[in-house]
């Protein structure tokens, strides 16, 4: 898969994407209003890791953002299933040194169109923890709509916060 935007492109994630993967992701800024799963910091071994599992994937649904063919970050979808089944959630990261840029605005546009075409889905959600403002910004900016705050339903480096709920449904814009 490939998009190309105005600012980067969003590609499969490659093997040969490793310096660049821990070069933008080994920073504890990054990680910061991510899920542990994306660990700090982030090791060549964690890279690895990543990468294996997204390159062997049948069903891939997560992908680099990437600029001269190096990767500054990451954007991707997790199916969900049973009576949720046309719904997905939303989740992306950028290395520090492109921020501000308006660049993951120009991808969550792109992508979740090209989401929306490609797996059927008529909804795409994200959780944001509540100081995020920059991603709650870029939400916002792709036409998502608040649906909730989820009070105290996150912990993140031993504080308790809440996360708020957007989503964009098909044909809603």
């Amino acid at each position: 898969m490939e998009i190309v935007t105005a600012k980067v492109k969003i590609r499969n994630w490659q093997k040969t994407d490793i310096l660049s993967l821990v070069e933008n992701a080994n920073d504890c800024n990054v990680s910061l209003y991510l899920r542990d799963t994306f660990p700090f910091p982030y090791t060549q071994t964690d890279g690895l890791k990543w990468l294996t599992e997204v390159t062997l994937d049948n069903n891939i649904t997560h992908f680099a953002i990437s600029i001269n063919n190096h990767a500054i970050g990451g954007i991707g979808l997790t199916l969900q299933d049973d009576v949720y089944r046309y719904t997905a959630e939303l989740g992306y990261w950028l290395g520090i040194n492109y921020w501000g840029q308006g660049i993951m605005t120009d991808v969550v546009s792109s992508f979740v169109n090209f989401c929306f075409q490609e797996y059927s889905l008529l909804r795409i959600e994200a959780k944001v923890f509540a100081k995020n403002l920059a991603s709650k910004r870029v939400l916002e900016k792709c036409n998502f709509g608040l649906d909730a705050i989820l009070k105290n339903n996150v912990i993140k480096n031993g504080q308790v916060m809440d996360s708020y709920l957007y989503s964009l449904v098909l044909n809603s814009n």
